[in-house]
């Protein structure tokens, strides 16, 4: 087997801005699970970037899920309002989910190779976080 391909090119992101890059207009945030929950619970909460807010949460009938904003869904779960994304990567997937009503944010990812719960993983994390 040859070398293993090192995937950083130096600069300030990890692993490199060739990987960050390659989702294109789907976002690609480089970041971890406990950055994306205090970024999104600050900003769907409406603590930064008011304006952008509220042209995020404009839903439109469309996508997956109940409405679409700019670049943010609206959903329910067990007849809970939420708003978020969810997306894959290589071999990862992460779903971010902001309660509004509640005040909670939920971030969580995992490695698709090993667990297959797309869809399954949010109403089981409100349970536990909610009771």
């Amino acid at each position: 087997m040859g070398d293993p391909v090192d995937a950083h090119d130096g600069g300030p992101l990890l692993p490199s801005r060739l990987w960050a890059s390659l989702a294109t207009t789907a976002g690609a945030l480089a970041g971890d699970v406990p950055s994306l929950a205090r970024w999104g619970h600050e900003l769907l909460d409406g603590h930064i970037l008011p304006t952008s807010l509220h042209s995020m949460t404009r839903f439109h009938p469309g996508a997956f899920w109940q409405g679409y904003g700019l670049g943010l869904a609206r959903d329910s779960h067990d007849e809970r309002l939420v708003w978020g994304h969810s997306g894959d990567g290589f071999g990862s997937h992460t779903e971010f989910w902001h309660l509004p009503r509640e005040r909670l944010t939920i971030a969580v990812t995992w490695n698709d190779d090993v667990l297959e719960r797309d869809g399954q993983i949010l109403p089981d994390l409100l349970r536990a976080a909610l009771g």
